[in-house]
């Protein structure tokens, strides 16, 4: 299901978070009856790693997003 949300990457806020320098990568996604305003927060190497192609924001924010979604096993 995640594979089929449309993501676009909004708005970029370097910040930090623990001391540690850190990415906000702001998004919008539409897919079927889903609609997702929000964030994900990412290591700021992590953000370079992708920040050249559009594809690479779009998997790093989908996979962020895929992660918190997911749920939590004990």
């Amino acid at each position: 299901m995640m594979d089929k949300l449309n993501i676009a990457v909004s708005n970029i806020r370097f910040t930090e978070q623990d001391g540690e320098p850190v990415v906000q990568v702001h998004f919008n996604t539409m897919g079927g009856q889903i609609n997702i305003n929000g964030h994900v927060v990412v290591a700021q190497a992590e953000f370079f790693t992708n920040s050249g192609s559009t594809e690479a924001m779009t998997e790093m924010v989908r996979v962020e997003l895929t992660e918190l979604l997911s749920p939590v096993t004990s």
